[in-house]
């Protein structure tokens, strides 16, 4: 899925001694108390301006507080301020007053930061609240607002993969529907991405959320995030079985670890971090599985070697000749080692005794 800009960052981000002399986490805090002092708005803008955080100044122009509605920004910076404060509900309304309050006139720029806030209310129900049935009102209220944007946002991959999501609560057959719709739009590992990670979060089916990201592999072999989530599938499944089959749960592990041995080859700064962590987890489980023996090589059998009856090399005993060889076998193949000369003489003066 798409990622949050460097302000969305920034506004979860608490103030540390680190910061002080940074008037970032002041300006994001007055920017969240403009959400309920509209009027504070133009000179905190004035003020982030002037101070050189242009971003932050953006960003309250973008919220339209000077107006009679609000924009999308407007909404994103509630859901963020009620996310940080854990009012995971109160995120959830953010959401629907956003869809609400989008219209066919507004901006293009205002759309696509619509579907960013809506997949924020999907990412607080998934990761925060661990229960996609947690708000049934809020699925209820996207069923009936989000499709009514078709028009508009119908060639969006981004706004099919959420309508895919909103429809697996009532309609699994249209929700795989959308998800190919998604991909015909855009067969890019973003379309493949978010329909393997609803597979695995949502769905609770890393079979299906595997064949998803291989899938999106074979249009994209480059893509560092789908060989990353292909590698933790692996190691999940290699942990399942790391006490009954151990021999599976190698070679899945050996798997992964090739797969993310090529997504560090790609040039992937953003999926690095998450790539070296399921790395460590990797290693973590091989060092529960007891140390294989290594086998000894076995010498193949010498064709040049006498065989006996039952096919195997004739050991020399006593009276046998043991590949000693006479000086004129040293001349003639141009090895003249000393030691070797020594003893085939001795050899020779042997026999004729």
């Amino acid at each position: 899925m798409p990622e949050a800009t460097e302000t969305d960052k920034q506004q979860a981000k608490p103030e540390t001694d680190g910061s002080r002399g940074d008037p970032t986490p002041q300006l994001l805090q007055l920017v969240e108390l403009a959400t309920q002092y509209p009027e504070i708005g133009a000179p905190v803008a004035e003020l982030a301006f002037k101070v050189g955080k242009s971003d932050i100044g953006n960003r309250l122009v973008r919220m339209g507080l000077e107006g009679d509605t609000p924009r999308i920004e407007y909404y994103f910076v509630l859901a963020h301020s009620a996310r940080r404060e854990r009012r995971f509900a109160d995120v959830l309304t953010a959401v629907i007053d956003g869809l609400k309050a989008i219209s066919t006139d507004s901006s293009a720029e205002d759309k696509s930061r619509l579907l960013h806030l809506v997949r924020y209310g999907f990412a607080t129900l998934l990761f925060d609240m661990d229960d996609l049935q947690a708000h049934p009102t809020f699925i209820a209220q996207l069923a009936e607002t989000l499709p009514a944007l078709e028009a508009g946002l119908g060639l969006e991959p981004f706004y099919r993969t959420l309508l895919a999501q909103t429809y697996w609560f009532s309609d699994a057959q249209r929700s795989e529907d959308e998800w190919q719709r998604a991909i015909e739009l855009d067969d890019t590992e973003m379309s493949w991405n978010a329909r393997g990670t609803w597979y695995k979060d949502a769905v609770k089916d890393n079979i299906k959320a595997e064949n998803a990201y291989r899938s999106g592999l074979q249009a994209n072999p480059s893509s560092a995030l789908l060989l990353h989530n292909v590698a933790q599938i692996l190691v999940d499944r290699a942990e399942a079985v790391l006490e009954s089959n151990q021999a599976e749960a190698r070679r899945l592990l050996a798997e992964a670890d090739d797969q993310l041995r090529a997504a560090l080859r790609e040039e992937a700064p953003r999926v690095r971090r998450h790539i070296h962590a399921t790395r460590d987890r990797l290693f973590a489980l091989r060092k529960k599985l007891p140390q294989t023996r290594r086998k000894k090589p076995s010498g193949g059998r010498d064709k040049n070697r006498p065989q006996d009856k039952r096919g195997k090399p004739r050991q020399p005993g006593k009276g046998q000749n043991r590949g000693k060889r006479g000086p004129k076998e040293f001349k003639d193949d141009g090895k003249f080692r000393l030691g070797d000369m020594l003893m085939a003489k001795l050899n020779e003066a042997e026999t004729k005794k």
